[in-house]
């Protein structure tokens, strides 16, 4: 199942990233180029939070849950639809941290960080990385207002959520990278930890109610299918309105 999904991605990555190409350039430079030039952070420390957190991020949203429309066509049991989805989301989450490890170990272990901040760092980024990935098309007000979709108020708490977990990241990193922010004065940590463990709250929360809903849409044709179709709906009806 694992070599099944790896294939299947990299064939799809090119069409991937250029359907998201607009989004994921802008979150780069929003999130990434613009902090660390105006507010010349950390350039170490910035990165190995930053780094992961919109792999994490682009990955969802390139690969959200759902099966491609080949595997449709192949005779698959719902077992194995569950256990795709499972995998898929694994191999996601799994390419991040490790994606995290990798570029942030060396720096603790040089000293550059501490461990107590290595620690709550990691567990905003995993956390993050965990929400982020518990994604589908169709949490989006649009289409499940369009749609007349009974998870209608799954989207709407998802995206609240979502764009709280993101507000939480931001400022965990910024504030991490900042030099002179002083995470060693005592409220300064204080208030750190504090938002760590709101994202920690946020990002469990989103897979706790999300988790069923998105294998379900995963699994329906529909769901993955006219997704696209319905988006187009909504531009129509939108321009005709104007």
């Amino acid at each position: 199942m694992l070599k099944l999904i790896i294939g299947e991605y990299r064939c799809r990555f090119l069409i991937a990233f250029k359907q998201n190409r607009s989004r994921i350039l802008w979150y780069f430079f929003w999130s990434y180029v613009y902090y660390m030039l105006i507010m010349r952070l950390d350039v170490v420390k910035y990165t190995i939070g930053m780094v992961p957190l919109l792999a994490g991020f682009w990955l969802s949203r390139m690969y959200p849950n759902e099966l491609s429309k080949m595997l449709f066509l192949c005779p698959m049991s719902k077992e194995d639809r569950v256990r795709y989805l499972w995998t898929a989301y694994g191999l996601r989450v799994g390419v991040s941290i490790g994606l995290y490890a990798v570029i942030s170990l060396p720096v603790v272990l040089s000293g550059s960080i501490s461990w107590h901040q290595y620690r709550w760092l990691t567990l905003a980024v995993v956390s993050f990385i965990l929400g982020a990935n518990m994604h589908h098309s169709f949490l989006s007000l649009s289409i499940a207002r369009t749609k007349g979709d009974k998870d209608y108020r799954i989207s709407f708490v998802y995206g609240l959520l979502s764009l709280s977990s993101q507000i939480c990241a931001w400022y965990i990193m910024t504030a991490f990278a900042f030099p002179s922010y002083g995470l060693e004065i005592q409220n300064g940590r204080k208030i750190w930890i504090a938002v760590v463990l709101i994202e920690l709250l946020i990002n469990l929360e989103i897979c706790a109610i999300c988790y069923k809903p998105v294998i379900r849409n995963g699994m329906n044709y529909e769901s993955c299918r006219m997704i696209g179709t319905t988006q187009k709906n909504v531009q129509t009806e939108r321009n005709a309105g104007s």
